[in-house]
């Protein structure tokens, strides 16, 4: 009887999960390899459902397949591996193999071996599956929550394919993409939760709930102001008709089998609790959020749960419904409406609720059924993360159209002006963890539970054992650079980089009087002259300076015998160029950005690609939160401020009264944007730096970013389509493609010369024909026209009367296995000296040390250098400084 009993009853639970199983859909990005050619394109990755997906941005970085621990279900330092970052290369994406441990320590191990990503390449021929976290173990708790890095599993062609190009000495670059993961429909994020008010049966349990609390706060905000639309979910099914009068229905079903839970897991509690009394507490929330709802507060539900969750655990024997009312009636709502939403339990009827609930656990268009809880949906797509704070709250802003993101986006770390990626610095999560390697050694792929217990012989856990599987030999450790040197790296990967500061004097109230730092915006025109002084106004509306004034009636512009004034603005909401251009529009002559937490001054960057950025013409600069809320604590009072920003030692002054700076460049000027940019202002600038040059007053040096291969990939064909003197001095192949094969090698050749030209014409005592040769081999020696070569330099050298035999002679053999003299010069300067920091990206300008904040435009410039000489006399200070309109003697 026992043994067909137990038959009776695994045939239910299988049909259960049966119904359950529906269509699953793995959620997947864009994986796009970018080296080496034979394998270069786009491929599909499925999104691991823990560590932080860079939901809105993207990885660039280079695979690297070890030569030991392969699992990587070891710890790496065992075998003396890293793939923690280095100068001049991108970051590390590491390639595992499937099968011996959960996917989740084969990520741990990586992201304490120093890797930025995780690929994990499966072992069979088969669909993509979604990665999870093992259930309900508390060995591997610990760490779970500490996994911060994206993990992808990738089909095993794709895998073969890669080992297959880094065994044979290849290099490989991806780009992992989640800028489109999420879709922008509409000015309103749609988002569910799908749980279990049974928050005690174990690790994820504790995960769910602790989100929920962790969460609250923010999730109330973004409802209340109008920016998402949440909805919770509880997942149950039916019972088959044929076991509805069983001992198993009966405990874990209500309405006669229709809606059931699992009991609860045992070991955690004394009391005895079954799988009906979670799914009447379910049916309890889900009532209590359509009143809320009808009431016009659906965000009550969260200070519901969080009670509940709080003050009637089961351990302690008050998961109930007197419980449950206590906390109803706290919050106001109408227990009436709730109890009749809830019904009759016992009757022999449909609920609408828990009918709706069943309904909508089945997936529409993309999305896919939902089969496991906690599952988490944003815009009808299935979040893969950890459930976090942080990483969730990065998925919903990554929702939002750039123009109407809501504040909390801004305040909680994720500003894309700066890129403050959370925890990114957070080394006490990176403790090593001490755990057991269990006996198990089968991966957690995805599965569909009914009663939240795995079936271990049904959804592809079983039977992962490495038989037979050989791994193709890796000979290389794959440490590269690309693009990384042209665009910007993480705040984690800046090893030096300084905040430009400057000097602002409160001049009154006494209250606050004194002396302040703050930091420079990368955008508009610092006054680099002396100081500008004004009063400080906080607008009574509109204090993001997100919208346009004019639409508050509101104007900055002083009349006369006022004071200019100097606009006081909070953090949030907006791209801060903006906030500049919206004071600038009222009439402010400058912005002063009030930081919304506390934390060191950073620097003000911006996007750079709006059409208002380039016509920002005012100063704006960054103040701590703690000096921002003084000064609104004494205009509130009625006070008035003033205040002077002090720009004179902006930039340090040299005794020999000469101003030296730099300029880091590329010879690629066909780019994009950026590129247009850096050679517009270089043609503007030519006629003032060759003034200032040929008078004394400066001293100018063009500088050239390089980076270097890897002595393993030296005789690779990446290398040498990017690569001069065996893969000593490299460039990046130009992104633009106009059919003509110009590779990296080319600018990189191309940048030496213009180096050795400006060698020889300094030493011949014209270093200025170095602005002449640049701006007439762009416009005459252009890539599109096919003419970016040695012949077309020549001509552009000759034309100058420049020595060109000394030229080439300094370009020597690109093709030797040798060291230039003037490229690994360069090489060396890139890293910081002094208060500089490192050269990261391009182009840059640093004068006399410091790394210039401001436009790349000829006016912002010159009055910077200008700003950098000692004003004791007229001799001191270059006539041009007076002729170009923008510099008055006195403030």
């Amino acid at each position: 009887m026992g043994e067909k009993f137990g038959l009776i009853i695994c045939v239910w639970m299988i049909l259960l999960w049966g119904n359950c199983l529906g269509r699953f859909v793995v959620e997947k990005n864009s994986l796009k390899l970018i080296s080496p050619e034979s394998i270069k394109g786009v491929y599909e990755s499925a999104v691991g459902n823990f560590g932080v997906p860079q939901y809105g941005g993207n990885l660039v970085g280079i695979v690297v397949y070890p030569k030991q621990n392969q699992r990587a279900c070891m710890n790496f330092d065992d075998f003396g591996d890293s793939f923690k970052f280095r100068p001049g290369a991108l970051p590390i994406i590491v390639l595992v193999d499937r099968g011996d441990c959960f996917f989740t320590l084969k990520a741990w191990n990586a992201q304490m071996a120093g890797a930025a990503a995780i690929l994990v390449a499966d072992n069979r021929d088969e669909p993509l599956i979604t990665m999870d976290s093992p259930e309900q173990d508390n060995t591997y708790a610990e760490y779970l929550q500490n996994i911060t890095i994206p993990s992808v599993l990738i089909e095993k062609s794709l895998g073969d394919s890669i080992k297959k190009e880094l065994s044979r000495g290849e290099m490989v670059n991806m780009n992992l993409d989640w800028t489109k993961f999420l879709p922008n429909p509409d000015q309103s994020i749609e988002y569910e939760f799908w749980m279990s008010s049974h928050y005690e049966c174990g690790p994820k349990s504790d995960n769910q709930i602790e989100f929920v609390k962790n969460f609250k706060g923010v999730a109330k905000r973004l409802e209340q102001e109008g920016y998402t639309q949440f909805t919770p979910h509880y997942i149950t099914w039916y019972c088959p008709e044929a076991f509805i009068l069983s001992k198993q229905c009966r405990s874990q079903c209500i309405n006669h089998g229709r809606y059931c839970a699992a009991d609860p897991a045992q070991g955690y509690f004394d009391q005895d609790y079954s799988g009906k009394d979670v799914v009447i507490e379910n049916l309890r929330q889900a009532c209590l959020f359509k009143v809320a709802s009808d009431s016009g507060m659906p965000w009550l539900w969260w200070d519901y749960v969080t009670d509940f969750a709080t003050r009637c655990p089961m351990k302690e024997n008050k998961y109930n419904k007197e419980c449950a009312d206590q906390i109803i009636r706290s919050l106001g709502l109408d227990l009436t409406k709730i109890d009749q939403c809830i019904g009759d339990p016992k009757a022999d009827v449909n609920n609408p609720v828990l009918q709706a609930e069943q309904d909508a656990q089945i997936g529409e268009g993309s999305r896919g059924d939902v089969t496991i809880s906690p599952t988490l949906l944003i815009n009808n797509r299935h979040y893969r993360g950890n459930l976090c704070k942080g990483a969730v709250l990065k998925a919903i802003c990554a929702g939002f159209q750039e123009t109407i993101m809501p504040a909390v986006c801004f305040g909680e770390g994720f500003e894309a002006n700066y890129e403050r990626l959370e925890n990114k610095d957070d080394t006490a999560v990176r403790t090593k963890t001490n755990y057991e390697h269990l006996e198990n050694k089968y991966d957690t792929a995805v599965w569909t539970e009914a009663n939240y217990e795995r079936l271990e012989n049904i959804y592809d856990t079983a039977g992962r054992t490495e038989a037979n599987y050989q791994s193709l030999e890796n000979k290389y450790d794959t440490v590269v650079w690309t693009e990384a040197n042209y665009e910007r790296l993480e705040n984690k990967y800046d090893s030096a980089l300084v905040v430009e500061k400057n000097s602002l004097r409160l001049t009154s109230p006494e209250s606050i009087k004194g002396v302040y730092e703050s930091a420079i915006g990368t955008f508009g025109v610092p006054p680099y002259v002396k100081t500008l002084v004004g009063t400080v106004v906080y607008p009574k509306a509109n204090q993001r300076s997100c919208k346009n004034f004019d639409d508050f009636n509101v104007s900055f512009k002083s009349k006369p015998g006022e004071l200019p004034t100097v606009l006081l603005v909070d953090r949030g909401d907006c791209y801060l160029a903006l906030k500049a251009w919206y004071g600038q529009k009222a009439g402010a002559a400058a912005v002063l950005v009030a930081d919304d937490i506390d934390e060191p001054l950073i620097t003000i960057d911006t996007l750079g690609n709006a059409r208002y950025v380039q016509n920002i013409t005012i100063p704006l600069a960054l103040i701590t939160k703690s000096l921002g809320d003084s000064i609104k604590n004494a205009l509130n009072s009625g006070e008035m401020v003033n205040m002077t920003l002090d720009m004179t030692r902006s930039l340090s002054h040299r005794d020999d009264q000469r101003v030296k700076y730099e300029f880091w460049t590329s010879s690629n000027y066909e780019c994009g944007p950026k590129c247009d940019n850096q050679i517009e202002f270089v043609k503007n600038f030519k006629g003032a730096a060759q003034v200032l040059e040929q008078k004394g007053y400066t001293e100018f040096t063009p500088h050239y970013m390089i980076s270097y291969c890897p002595q393993a990939f030296v005789l690779t064909r990446q290398c040498k389509l990017q690569c001069i003197n065996h893969g000593r001095y490299c460039a990046p192949t130009p992104e633009q493609d106009f059919g003509n094969g110009y590779v990296g090698k080319h600018v990189m050749v191309q940048n030496l010369r213009q180096a050795c030209l400006f060698k020889v014409a300094n030493e011949s005592g014209k270093p200025w024909l170095w602005w002449d040769y640049v701006t007439e081999f762009a416009t005459r020696c252009t890539m599109k026209e096919n003419k970016y070569t040695k012949e077309c330099a020549d001509q552009v050298i000759q034309s100058r009367g420049i020595d060109l035999a000394k030229i080439d002679k300094c370009i020597g053999d690109t093709a030797a296995d040798v060291e230039n003299p003037v490229l690994k010069a360069e090489q060396d300067a890139q890293n910081g000296n002094g208060s500089r920091g490192n050269v990261t990206e391009l182009p840059t300008l640093v004068i006399n040390n410091r790394q210039y904040k401001g436009k790349l435009e000829k006016g912002a410039v010159l009055k910077e250098i200008c700003a950098s000489f000692q004003e004791k006399s007229q001799k001191t200070e270059p006539s041009i400084c007076f002729s170009e309109g923008h510099f008055p003697r006195d403030s």
